[in-house]
């Protein structure tokens, strides 16, 4: 269970008040903008101990360029051959050598004659050059380049992502746990009937063959992952009624999710809550599970996702990407229930995300994550599982396609309303742990930010002291 401290004032002293902002949340926004592997717990000295970490602690190594970059990386740091200053005799901009003026004649001389013989260097390979002789121009910037490139964090574009998560408990769809398949959720049969209710959007009269047509030819003209969530995920979209989205936000006020090594997500496409609807204790106590960036106005407690992808994209790095967003969308929204009902687990699934893919016939599929009790508890306090529920190819048939889009709009509803009935509960928890009611909406602003304090005119009462009364006429 995640303790809430009482209340305090939101109107703090100084600039931070008049912005809407407390100490504490200025503390979390700077935070959030130092990198992944400054805000792991514990935080890594350097990237380079971070990346290094990373793949000592993968239970399978796969063969891939980046592992092979980190592998040379270790072998050129054992046989100290790391990039030295350069040194007074090194090559110029030029490629050529000079000798400084003040050096001894004899050194001069000995360079205008060529220098030291090298016939016995003849087949030696580079790195078994000894370390004192100063690195050309090209192999010092080959090293940095090896060494730049093998300290960026891993993303769900390499195959080491997805090792990386089953380590840490985050498993993906049709995964076999100890020789077992991983069960869905609790409430499958309920979201497949949701699912597949009817869309007025959708009947024949708002949805005709010729819309099908341009909604095929939108998809073929689709050649990349911004154009795919333009003009095809649009149809599929639909309007936003009553609900807040955002996209292209990296998630970078939320905490790691394994150890710093993993980029940060940044989904393509997701829905939340205004966080005018969430009370600012709440707020400030779960910010970094329930509130992606720092700016107020974008969307918080994030529990439906959406990866697009291209022609030339991968299904498989947006299964990934879905996985990853789901967890993290899971991991909010288990926080928040922690807090409002006290019931870890029940089974269910609060969390949806999904992917399309341009390529081929158009496929749209739709996922459920949620946590489940830790295979490790000294390690972690849970582990999560994201199950497929259903997979379409939009550009079949028009029958094809308002099911899918139909699964997917009312998944977009189930979600909304799964966030209204926790945030709704983990408001009243805590109007009951501080004694009064939660009347948030009426004292912040539309975005969420608590209304500056205004000066009081003369004459007018304060909510803190009696009313002063009237002072009596005397007789006579």
């Amino acid at each position: 269970m995640v303790s809430i401290s009482p209340e305090v004032d939101s109107h703090s002293s100084g600039q931070s008040a008049l912005r809407g902002v407390t100490e504490d949340e200025e503390e979390g926004r700077k935070e959030a903008e130092a990198p992944p592997w400054k805000r792991a717990d514990p935080p890594f000295p350097s990237k380079e101990e971070a990346v290094a970490y990373f793949y000592d602690s993968l239970s399978k190594l796969p063969l891939t360029r980046r592992a092979l970059r980190e592998f040379n990386r270790r072998n050129e740091a054992k046989a100290g051959l790391a990039p030295t200053a350069t040194s007074v005799c090194s090559p110029n901009q030029n490629g050529r050598v000079t000798v400084p003026k003040n050096s001894s004649p004899g050194l001069r001389r000995f360079a205008r004659q060529g220098g030291p013989d090298l016939s016995d260097l003849r087949w030696c390979s580079a790195k078994e050059i000894p370390s004192s002789h100063s690195p050309s121009k090209t192999s010092t910037a080959s090293k940095m380049s090896t060494m730049k490139t093998s300290c960026r964090k891993t993303s769900a574009y390499h195959s080491e992502f997805q090792v990386h998560l089953i380590d840490h408990g985050i498993y993906p769809d049709g995964y076999a746990l100890n020789g077992q398949y991983l069960p869905g959720p609790s409430n499958e049969s309920e979201i497949r009937d949701i699912f597949a209710r009817p869309r007025p959007s959708l009947s024949e009269s708002h949805f005709t063959e010729e819309d099908f047509l341009a909604f095929k030819a939108k998809n073929r003209q689709a050649t990349n992952e911004p154009m795919v969530m333009q003009k095809p995920f649009s149809v599929i979209l639909g309007s936003d009624v009553g609900i807040q989205s955002g996209s292209q936000i990296p998630f970078s006020n939320l905490k790691v999710l394994t150890n710093g090594t993993l980029v940060e997500g940044n989904p393509d496409h997701f829905d939340g809550a205004p966080r005018a609807q969430i009370a600012p204790q709440i707020r400030e106590e779960l910010g970094s599970y329930i509130c992606p960036s720092t700016n107020w106005l974008d969307p918080a407690l994030p529990n439906f996702f959406t990866e697009g992808k291209g022609p030339s994209g991968s299904a498989v790095v947006g299964e990934r990407q879905a996985c990853y967003d789901g967890v993290l969308g899971a991991r909010g929204m288990h926080q928040l229930r922690t807090f409002a009902t006290e019931n870890t687990y029940d089974g269910n699934a609060y969390t949806i995300t999904s992917t399309y893919c341009s390529s081929g016939a158009g496929t749209l599929r739709i996922f459920a994550s949620r946590p489940i009790p830790s295979t490790n508890p000294n390690s972690r306090l849970c582990d999560y599982h994201t199950c497929e529920l259903g997979a379409w190819v939009l550009t079949s048939t028009r029958k094809q396609f308002c099911e899918g889009v139909a699964a997917f709009r009312n998944a977009r509803d189930w979600a909304k309303e799964q966030r209204d009935v926790v945030i709704a509960a983990a408001n009243a928890r805590l109007s009951q742990m501080n004694g009064h009611a939660h009347t948030q909406p009426q004292t912040g602003l539309a975005d969420g930010r608590p209304k500056p304090r205004r000066k009081r005119q003369c004459g007018e009462g304060s909510p803190n002291r009696a009313e002063p009364q009237p002072k009596r006429r005397r007789k006579g």
